[in-house]
């Protein structure tokens, strides 16, 4: 296995998050020449990982003299797998090279010992497996601190501590190609970077809010992930909150069952996020009491990563986006009210909620892999 050259990762990419293009178009995109670009699709057109059309319109795509064969990801050459191990469920996924998934499977538990979860993990990737034209490999994601060996320090949610999960995974799906374990955090942010939807001239924090909070620093299109692999652990900082004694952990706080938990406290019921959120909009005094402490320490958690890191833009992710979205008024306020004067405040881009987010990130990153090496 070798790296490709940087222009046909490049060109592969921009294949991915544009769509079909000619090689005029394709030179422009990675900043080379048409006869370059012709050159580099030649070869992969040879791999077989790309393939030519004509366009769909009469005229469209052409250049002096010849037609414009558009040219697009092969998307059959193979497909990958990825898996979002979570606080409950497993999700698996397989998608084709251009991104469109093929196959869903998913299973809820409440038993989320490791082996129950591996148990659970290789059962759904031998199921959407079946029939694949051929495989390039398997990424997993689980809510926890991860080494770079795929060895997962702390899950608290899970209840894991010190388990070699990567290790355990490939005793069972060597077959299936490589395999990577991952943050959820950093595999819903590098969904949103091969996909193109996260700017790579700009350092992007990416967080993902839900029963914890993750988090991935991106810096041109690149995860930050710090000495060990660590970095971007935003749900341990400490914060604190007015309606506390002491300091707290940020997703002790503000994570989806404390937020619930917190409200049954000052006598309200809601037995899930989306109850609560019903009470919110329904005008609810207890529930509007909440949402003020948690924009409060939420608050003080951004505007102590913008002291530091001093993004471009911050990202939100997760099931809280919908109590997010409801809150954002409240949370400008108190967020400009903490900045120092003179800093730049980033862009916020809250990301519409969706359940497959996180393994969809996991197959995007297997799919960047195939498109950056051989």
């Amino acid at each position: 296995m070798r790296r490709r050259l940087r222009a046909e990762a490049n060109l592969l990419l921009s294949l991915a998050q544009q769509g079909p293009q000619s090689r005029a178009d394709l030179g422009r995109a990675i900043g080379q020449t048409r006869a370059t670009a012709g050159n580099i699709v030649a070869r992969l057109l040879e791999e077989g990982i790309v393939r030519t059309s004509e366009p769909a319109e009469p005229g469209a795509h052409r250049t002096v003299g010849r037609p414009g064969e558009l040219v697009s990801i092969n998307s059959n050459q193979c497909h990958v797998i990825g898996v979002d191990a979570g606080i409950g469920f497993v999700i698996a996924l397989r998608m084709d090279l251009a991104g469109t998934v093929v196959a869903a499977e998913q299973v809820k538990t409440d038993d989320m010992a490791p082996s129950t979860m591996l148990d659970l993990v290789v059962a759904l990737v031998r199921q959407v497996a079946n029939d694949a034209p051929s495989l390039g490999g398997v990424s997993v994601s689980v809510p926890g601190i991860i080494t770079r060996e795929g060895h997962v320090m702390r899950a608290p949610f899970l209840g894991w501590k010190d388990v070699p999960f990567r290790d355990l995974l490939a005793r069972e799906l060597d077959a299936f190609g490589p395999l990577s374990l991952e943050n959820d955090a950093n595999a819903l942010a590098m969904g949103q970077v091969i996909r193109g939807h996260v700017s790579p001239d700009e350092m992007t924090i990416v967080l993902s809010m839900d029963v914890g909070v993750g988090g991935a620093i991106l810096s041109d299109g690149k995860l930050m992930d710090g000495q060990s692999g660590l970095a971007g652990e935003f749900g341990h900082m400490f914060v604190q909150p007015s309606s506390a004694s002491g300091t707290v952990r940020l997703e002790n706080f503000i994570g989806r069952f404390a937020l619930l938990e917190r409200y049954r406290e000052l006598g309200g019921q809601a037995a899930s996020l989306d109850a609560f959120v019903d009470a919110l909009d329904s005008g609810d005094e207890l529930a509007r009491q909440v949402q003020s402490e948690w924009v409060e320490v939420l608050a003080q958690a951004l505007s102590t990563i913008t002291s530091v890191l001093n993004p471009g833009s911050l990202v939100f992710g997760g099931s809280l986006t919908t109590l997010l979205e409801r809150s954002l008024p409240l949370l400008d306020k108190a967020y400009e009210g903490l900045l120092m004067h003179g800093t730049a405040k980033p862009r916020f881009v809250v990301l519409p909620f969706a359940q497959h987010a996180v393994a969809r990130g996991c197959c995007d990153i297997r799919r960047e892999a195939i498109f950056k090496t051989l």
